[in-house]
């Protein structure tokens, strides 16, 4: 009998999990069509709002591509034509590593902080969109739950 209901709590586990990570993908399709809706205007796409985003996260790092890319836990490439746009606005800087010149260290500069900034307040109406009616007991709950799913990936203090 017990073997038995291992059993279905396994099964019941596995279709849990698979539905809820079916959820996550639908959910993040949906909140970056929402984001690239609101950043529409401040001519920011989603993927550089995400590595502006990164950099903003710790202000004091320069970060080489391969390191970026790393955190971002997607390919050089597309990185570095991401970072290469982002020079292009004024938004990240490029310095020289001071002990290796081959290696280039990126930076948000003071305009990449204010276009940060903006792309925030862009997205602060859709975030009040998407919580209206939520309890905070619940976005309280959904904010644990999400830093746990975060943390078991591998991801832990980004």
């Amino acid at each position: 009998m017990a073997c038995y209901l291992h059993a279905m709590e396994s099964s019941y586990m596995v279709r849990k999990s698979r539905q809820t990570l079916i959820w996550l993908g639908a959910t993040q399709q949906r909140l970056v069509t929402r984001i690239n809706r609101a950043l529409k205007g401040a001519e920011l796409p989603y993927a550089q709002f995400v590595v502006l985003t990164h950099l903003a996260s710790l202000p004091g790092r320069a970060w080489t591509v391969t390191d970026l890319a790393s955190a971002l836990e997607t390919g050089q490439p597309g990185v570095s034509k991401i970072l290469r746009r982002l020079t292009t606005k004024g938004l990240v800087m490029i310095d020289s590593d001071p002990e290796d010149r081959r290696l280039k260290r990126h930076r948000l500069t003071a305009a990449g902080e204010t276009a940060h900034g903006e792309a925030f307040r862009r997205i602060a109406p859709e975030a009040e969109n998407i919580f209206a009616g939520w309890e905070e007991d619940d976005i309280d709950a959904l904010h644990t739950l999400l830093y746990k799913l975060k943390s078991s990936l591998g991801d832990a203090g980004r």
